[in-house]
């Protein structure tokens, strides 16, 4: 397998050349699978570029699929649970509510609590502990125990 570079301005034609070859290919090999990834707003017009190139007009053994679709038909084939996960929206939501739950005993943020940066600025800190895989008791433990 080698490496094809298409280089061209706007319009010259790119787009079309890598759908024909896509095509031309997938007419000589009917017996493997082809997947083009495209950006997300390009997969319906991709597809239905490569249905009016395709000379039986039908998509057998061609995909078009964004990352994310790729991704999720991997979980999906590969049985993998995705986690929900929130937008900053809704997480700016929860912990607004835990922190007017929690306003009473707060004694060093509690002025603070009130502003929307203090809340963007918790959703940040705990998302890096997040991603530093860093819960409560861990960071206690640097805290009491840590290195000096």
């Amino acid at each position: 397998m080698s490496l094809e570079i298409i280089l061209g301005d706007a319009g010259s034609g790119k787009s079309t050349a890598l759908l024909q070859e896509m095509v031309r290919e997938a007419l000589a090999h009917p017996d493997k699978q082809y997947l083009l990834l495209v950006p997300e707003q390009f997969c319906l017009s991709t597809q239905r570029k490569l249905v009016d190139m395709h000379p039986r007009h039908a998509l057998i053994n061609i995909e078009a699929l964004s990352f994310d679709r790729l991704a999720a038909r991997a979980f999906r084939e590969l049985r993998v649970n995705m986690a929900e996960i929130l937008s900053e929206t809704a997480k700016s939501m929860l912990l607004s509510l835990a922190v007017r739950d929690c306003k009473g005993r707060l004694q060093i943020y509690e002025r603070q609590s009130a502003y929307p940066s203090f809340i963007r600025r918790l959703s940040s800190l705990l998302a890096e502990w997040t991603m530093n895989d860093l819960d409560p008791e861990r960071i206690w433990e640097e805290i009491c125990f840590g290195k000096n």
